[in-house]
């Protein structure tokens, strides 16, 4: 009897007592499952998708040019900031229109002879002599100063009337490149391509993270001049980004006696976004790319790694390779990987700073776009 009154003996002190609280496990709202798909998906379409779709439009006449070694002439002067070329003076005539980067540094009755204007040490007056120059010996450079810039010299291949007429003695023409003919999609062409390849992207791609873009766009809630500052202390941060890639690709410039040229992943943006279909560029330029590149580059690979500088140095390389992959000479694969790079350290920095919230990366990757397009079309008027 008296065990059973012990047993029921109520412990007050029991029930007083502060129990901690139950700590549920939150799962954050981009799982590393989702990140693995959202970066698988993104370099399938990449690379997979796109290629097909790259081989389809070389297949329709419409979507490309055919280009005869005349016209190749002018188009590699156009896109080559250090190349001269030439071509009679009918031809040139006929043909030049359409290349807005070529220059006339010297014409008689026959010939004329073009650089690109971008090129900054062009002289202001060429004799004959000068223009030969380039044709006549192999280690012919554009400046005399360190790093001194090597000419691309081209030639159409044997072209006898030219060399007779010049009386030029080319013995060893190994240093002299000739243009050849080929078939590219057109700029108009490439604008719609982008686009669409863009447009199958964000239909893969913000289905798997659209619970994030949800959850994260608390991040517009703030004061509208708070996100302004954010945007243009973001933007600040790329330039800094790109002084510091500059300062290191003008030491590479120095010791390899190399300047950089404008990458072809830009040239082709530039072409494309002055085309007559230049406005699907825009729109991918300025709100698909940063959307989904920031998705990926940032949030998805972002997941992949505890250290946040190790997450960011990582992303920044990717994001810079892809970016760089028609670059065919080893310098110019590396100064433009450091450039595009820089931009995605700065955006990773952005989005650390900001406690991953995408949305800080996704506005800063857009208005840096915007910037750059502003410049190209109002460049593109002159």
């Amino acid at each position: 009897m008296v065990n059973q009154e012990q047993n029921e003996i109520i412990d007050f002190e029991s029930l007083f007592e502060k129990k901690p609280p139950e700590i549920k496990k939150i799962e954050p709202t981009f799982s590393v499952s989702r990140a693995v798909l959202t970066v698988v998906v993104y370099f399938f379409i990449m690379l997979i998708v796109a290629g097909f779709a790259v081989l389809t439009f070389y297949e329709m006449d419409e979507f490309t040019k055919d280009y005869t070694e005349l016209e190749s002439m002018l188009y590699n002067v156009d896109v080559d900031p250090y190349a001269i070329g030439y071509l009679k003076l009918n031809d040139f005539n006929e043909l030049s229109s359409e290349y807005q980067n070529v220059q006339i540094i010297y014409t008689d009755s026959v010939y004329v002879f073009f650089a690109n204007h971008s090129n900054t040490y062009i002289l202001e007056n060429y004799t004959i002599e000068m223009v030969l120059a380039f044709y006549q010996s192999e280690d012919i450079t554009w400046n005399n100063e360190s790093p001194r810039i090597k000419a691309k010299v081209l030639m159409i291949q044997g072209d006898v009337e030219f060399t007779q007429y010049y009386s030029l003695d080319i013995s060893n023409q190994d240093y002299i490149k000739s243009p050849k003919a080929f078939t590219e999609i057109t700029p108009s062409a490439s604008a719609i391509l982008n686009f669409a390849i863009y447009i199958v992207l964000a239909i893969a791609i913000i289905p798997i993270t659209l619970n994030t873009l949800k959850v994260e766009a608390s991040y517009f809630k703030k004061p509208l001049r708070e996100i302004g500052i954010d945007a243009a202390t973001g933007y600040a941060y790329m330039i800094v980004a790109s002084i510091a890639a500059q300062f290191i690709i003008q030491v590479i410039g120095f010791a390899f006696n190399y300047t950089q040229p404008v990458s072809l992943n830009q040239q082709a943006i530039e072409r494309s976004l002055l085309s007559s279909t230049g406005v699907l560029m825009i729109f991918m330029t300025v709100i698909f790319a940063p959307v989904l590149e920031e998705l990926v580059f940032r949030k998805a690979m972002f997941r992949f790694f505890k250290n946040h500088w190790i997450a960011m140095v990582v992303s920044s390389l990717v994001f810079g390779l892809i970016h760089v992959t028609s670059e065919t000479n080893v310098l110019d694969f590396v100064t433009n990987l450091i450039t595009y790079s820089a931009s995605g350290f700065a955006l990773g920095y952005v989005y650390i700073k900001n406690k991953n919230n995408v949305w800080a990366s996704i506005l800063v990757h857009a208005v840096a776009n915007a910037v750059s397009i502003i410049f190209i079309l109002v460049l593109g008027l002159f």
